[in-house]
């Protein structure tokens, strides 16, 4: 029981302190970012232990500068409905 409350309160502020950086990253991502349409290359849905669907988009896309970049995603079961049927998504990088 010690030990759970002593993870808890060391892991806790770590959680909130990483999280803060993710949300300010994702803040300067849509202020900077740049949206390219990046081409859907695959698409799965998986099914967890309870029975629950999980859908997944690969695609590729050529920032301004640089590779091509590949990308695997989670997405929402519609949004895989989309990026199935047009074969191409918007991608901020």
């Amino acid at each position: 029981m010690l030990l759970f409350l002593l993870g808890a309160l060391i892991g806790g502020p770590a959680l909130i302190i990483a999280g803060i950086g993710e949300y300010k990253e994702s803040k300067q991502l849509q202020a900077d970012g740049k949206v390219v349409t990046a081409q859907v290359v695959d698409a799965k849905e998986t099914r967890g232990r309870k029975g629950r669907v999980k859908y997944y988009i690969t695609v590729e896309y050529q920032p301004e500068q640089g590779a091509v970049q590949r990308a695997t995603s989670r997405v929402s079961s519609s949004d895989f409905s989309h990026a199935v049927t047009a074969k191409s998504v918007p991608v901020v990088y």
